[in-house]
């Protein structure tokens, strides 16, 4: 039966160690108790196989040790485990026919670098993951990202091994402005004495792009700043990137089966976006196609759907925003549904369509999109594309081959606050300004900057003091113009 006997084994790199004994480590389980193990081994050309007893370390890991070999030897084995029933599993499966094979010899070989490369960023999700599959027979000893904001270096930053996604990613620790040129490369070394390194694109050439002012996301980088996963036990996510059926480009992300195959009975799961800087009156829009059950017997009502939920807190809570014109269903009673009972919802058949929704909120926001499925009949699934979150209040012109901000605007976050908020001003040319907070009567109850400011994104942070909480109102002022946004402040 499936599960009575596991293996799980990460197979031995090529070493460059000619003094160590290798170490072979696996994890075995059996459902009626093990009653043993071994490590099969052999020198490539050779016909001899020797045989090694595992021992039992701790729970349910076992070992064994093939011997060290000298340079220039290829080692291929296979992990064999019975239990008291005789009943027996082989890792790999093919067992001697297809073994694992490592060498061990000096590494000249630099590792190879597999990444999809950043086509553009923005200022409202800044900054973009950057990842890459890096792999090497000697194992990979750890990976960079060089990178360059209009020509200027920065320090490089170090790459995470991402064990979920079995890649290394990244983020640009730099602050931007639209506008902005990033130019990037990756650096991967390996394990090796040698310490090969591999360069992606190569050592003198970079990949570049510009930052915009909307947040857009087609997911033909990958869609590596969005994470899936279920919000209830038992019930699977079938969240994944798909080229079987698309808006444009190649790729669009949905819940379902493979290509074109149906989603299965009992899932739920939910994909969510990176945080997202949002004022009142932004819109976010995407495109869509459905194909859910709905019921032939209750008119406007679904068994399966999906919703769009948002986060203001970065995600610890979520509620259900509603899209212009409404959503076209509500959920049937079911007790399996992973909604609850009159849940607006999308579903049945639709070709693709574009989703909008108005926004009105202040500050760092996150979408999710939410599918769920009862246990009964399933169609296709929920396919979403080219996602995208103007920013009405941050509007920029192109002046002189570089954009800058086409007015005086602030933005707050998080409002309501109750510790600090920040403070964002969009400047529109050089010049004295001015920030202050008032109360509501218009009196001034701090300054928070009086000065010249350059063109551009002027940050601040206000901590108030000795100041009760209420409604104050944040004014930025230059020489003729004046920008006001009210803030709540709580305790």
């Amino acid at each position: 039966p499936e599960n009575f006997l596991t293996i799980e084994h990460t197979p031995l790199t090529s070493t460059e160690d000619t003094l160590t004994p290798l170490t072979v480590e696996a994890e075995i389980t059996s459902v009626l108790g093990l009653d043993s193990a071994i490590v099969a081994y052999r020198i490539l050309g050779e016909m001899i196989w020797y045989y090694i007893p595992m021992t039992n370390t701790t729970d349910d890991n076992w070992s064994a040790e093939i011997p060290r070999q000298p340079l220039g030897t290829t080692v291929q084995y296979y992990i064999y485990a019975q239990d008291i029933a005789d009943n027996y599993i082989v890792s790999p499966p093919a067992g001697a026919a297809n073994p694992y094979t490592f060498s061990v010899a000096i590494d000249t070989i630099p590792p190879e670098i597999e990444h999809i490369p950043l086509t553009r960023g923005n200022v409202s999700a800044w900054s973009p993951i950057v990842f890459a599959k890096i792999s090497d027979a000697y194992g990979v000893g750890g990976a960079s990202v060089q990178y360059m904001v209009n020509d200027i270096s920065y320090p490089p930053v170090d790459m995470e091994y991402d064990s979920i996604r079995e890649g290394w990613s990244a983020q640009f620790p730099c602050t931007v402005g639209v506008g902005d040129v990033m130019k990037y490369r990756i650096i991967g070394y390996d394990n090796s004495i040698s310490y090969n390194i591999a360069f992606y694109p190569s050592s003198d050439t970079w990949v570049e792009f510009d930052v915009g002012r909307d947040y857009i996301e087609h997911f033909e980088s990958g869609g590596y700043d969005y994470r899936h996963y279920s919000t209830m036990t038992d019930y699977p996510d079938e969240w994944h990137l798909e080229t079987g059926r698309v808006h444009s480009g190649e790729y669009s992300y949905k819940f379902g089966g493979n290509s074109l195959e149906a989603y299965s009975d009992l899932t739920d799961g939910v994909l969510e976006t990176p945080s997202i800087y949002v004022s009142s009156e932004d819109t976010l829009t995407f495109y869509q196609y459905m194909d859910a059950e709905t019921s032939n017997i209750y008119t406007g009502y679904a068994w399966d759907g999906g919703i769009i939920e948002i986060s203001t807190d970065g995600g610890s809570n979520w509620s259900q925003i509603t899209p212009q014109g409404g959503y076209p269903f509500l959920i049937h009673y079911n007790e399996v549904s992973p909604f609850s009972e009159d849940t607006p919802c999308f579903s049945g058949h639709r070709d693709w369509q574009k989703i909008t929704f108005l926004i009105d909120t202040n500050g760092y926001v996150k979408f999710r999109f939410h599918f769920g499925a009862d246990g009964y009949v399933t169609r296709e699934g929920w396919y979403i594309d080219d996602i995208k979150v103007t920013n009405h209040n941050w509007v920029y012109v192109l002046d002189g081959n570089k954009w800058r901000p086409e007015k005086l605007a602030i933005n707050l976050s998080p409002n309501p606050f109750n510790g600090a908020v920040s403070i964002q001003t969009s400047v529109p040319k050089d010049g004295n300004l001015k920030i202050e907070i008032l109360d509501i009567n218009g009196r001034i109850v701090d300054k928070i900057f009086d000065g010249i400011s350059k063109t551009g994104i002027l940050r601040l942070i206000w901590q108030p003091t000795n100041i009760p909480a209420g409604v104050y109102l944040a004014r930025a002022s230059t020489q003729g113009n004046v920008a006001i946004q009210k803030i709540f402040y709580v305790k």
